[in-house]
């Protein structure tokens, strides 16, 4: 996530901070200078809270009477993202693409591609598409590792190997068998 939604969603789960979103007076907005930056305005604030609304991690708990009293909370998910503890949370987009480069110095641009728009379609609650972009952006990187293997044991099996991982008439299950079975001999 950008810096200003981490912060707010942490803000958000922090005990004791006045969430409301008031009415002339953003008392949130405060919380959010002080942890964040004081230069934050009232419109990249609430910029923030409604995409992060429209994401399904936050809502406007709009329980009192008074607009003014009104505030922003976390859904169970937004709270599952917070509190999750993983390396990898789908519900955080750039913290788990940020990880992937991280881990993976130098990741492919094209896989890199295909895996943030499998994080995309997964905020988006395309899951059906998001499994199938994070399929193709294994696909990708599990053909660069085959490719690399082939240049790297060279000669005669080298070739065979860099042949059959050219063909565009065979599909990923024969290439990543063959690429097994010589990886297997190593």
């Amino acid at each position: 996530m950008t810096e200003l939604r981490r912060t707010v969603l942490e803000l958000l789960a922090t005990p004791n901070v006045d969430r409301r979103l008031g009415h002339g007076v953003n008392y949130f907005l405060e919380h959010v200078r002080t942890q964040h930056d004081s230069s934050v305005s009232p419109r990249e604030l609430m910029e923030t809270c409604w995409q992060l609304v429209g994401d399904g991690l936050v809502f406007i708990d709009i329980s009192q009477d008074s607009p003014g009293n009104w505030s922003s909370a976390l859904t169970e998910r937004g709270t599952r993202a917070v509190t999750s503890g993983r390396d990898y949370e789908p519900d955080d987009p750039d913290g788990y693409l940020g990880q992937l480069d991280q881990r993976l110095n130098g990741i492919e641009p094209r896989v890199r591609n295909y895996a943030s728009e499998a994080v995309q379609s997964y905020a988006s609650r395309c899951y059906l598409a998001s499994a199938v972009m994070l399929g193709v952006a294994s696909e990708a990187a599990l053909l660069l590792l085959a490719d690399a293997f082939a240049v790297a044991i060279g000669g005669t099996e080298g070739s065979k190997l860099a042949e059959i991982l050219a063909s565009p008439r065979l599909g990923i299950a024969t290439k990543y068998a063959e690429f097994r079975k010589r990886l297997a001999g190593c």
